[in-house]
């Protein structure tokens, strides 16, 4: 069984028994890699795990990564319009704690990052 829900820590505390079953995420701890933009995987879970006691789930990472995109693209655009911010990020190759980054200028699809698959043990 492979499941989106599965992608979620909080899905091996609501099932009975997870063994087996396929989850789809977009990050899972020790999947981003290097982050060329914004803090790393490392410091961030770190950080989350200090304040909230737990290692935070992908919503998380995928909040800090796309603040650490804006920010970045904010800074080359050199303002916050928002044809100066699509021109940048039209054309920025990168990485964050959540793994690459990049989109397609014409459909602005998402197409550097590829989605996580994991199993429950």
């Amino acid at each position: 069984v492979c499941a989106v829900a599965a992608g979620v820590r909080a899905f091996g505390e609501v099932v009975g028994d997870p063994h087996g079953i396929y989850g789809v995420g977009q990050w899972f701890p020790g999947g981003g890699g290097e982050a060329a933009v914004g803090v790393s995987e490392r410091e961030f879970v770190a950080a989350y795990r200090e304040r909230a006691g737990v290692v935070p789930d992908y919503p998380a990472v995928q909040a800090v990564a796309a603040a650490a995109v804006a920010t970045r693209c904010a800074t080359l655009a050199g303002s916050t319009g928002r044809a100066a911010l699509w021109g940048v990020a039209s054309a920025l190759e990168t990485t964050t704690l959540l793994g690459a980054f990049r989109v397609d200028p014409g459909s602005g699809a998402q197409v550097g990052h590829r989605a996580a698959l994991t199993r429950w043990p």
